[in-house]
């Protein structure tokens, strides 16, 4: 009997992690496509809000759907996988192509249903994933530096149920409980 091929055995997975990732969270996040045998393209689309575009004065444009297409290249897991966000959304660390900037964070050791989580935390702008000093966007950079406690858009935990307040889009959302103001007195 022939010994299993590692990658394919690893692709396999990787595949199984991924599905069991998105059935928990199924209310937010879809796998839309897998392609391959076993799969190497994924399409996901994520119920998320995100902005699609960063006006003056804290003022954005939130979409609240955003789909990502997933390759993993003949060097996966040791070479990181690309990852294109088809939907327009602006962010310190997606290049205005929709590529999104992985920097350091990928590892061999790190898996498909970790990097999702990790693009969920993108896309709301979660302040421990957001890094405007390593930038692929630099507008969308600077409108986070200044205005930092407007995000993260969406809750940071696919799991949790989507709040059922709908805000207007126009209006930045209201300042959440870890912003200190200050009285000026």
């Amino acid at each position: 009997m022939a010994a299993a091929d590692p990658r394919r055995v690893r692709l396999q997975q990787e595949h199984d992690r991924l599905k069991a990732w998105c059935a928990e969270r199924a209310h937010a996040v879809t796998l839309l496509k897998a392609e391959g045998s076993p799969p190497t393209r994924y399409e996901l689309r994520f119920l998320c809000d995100s902005p699609m575009d960063l006006g003056a004065n804290g003022k954005h444009s939130l979409s609240s759907s955003q789909t990502l297409h997933v390759q993993l290249g003949g060097n996966y897991p040791f070479q990181a996988p690309t990852v294109i966000v088809s939907t327009k959304v602006v962010h310190p660390n997606i290049w205005t192509s929709g590529q999104v900037c992985l920097g350091h964070y990928w590892t061999a050791q790190r898996s498909l249903d970790q990097l999702a989580d990790m693009m969920w935390r993108v896309l709301v702008w979660d302040h421990d994933v957001t890094n405007p000093d390593s930038a692929a966007n630099g507008i969308a950079a600077r409108w986070y530096s200044e205005h930092r406690a407007l995000a993260p858009f969406d809750r940071l935990d696919p799991r949790e149920p989507k709040s059922e307040k709908t805000a207007d889009p126009a209006e930045p959302p209201a300042p959440v409980q870890r912003i200190v103001w200050n009285s000026g007195g």
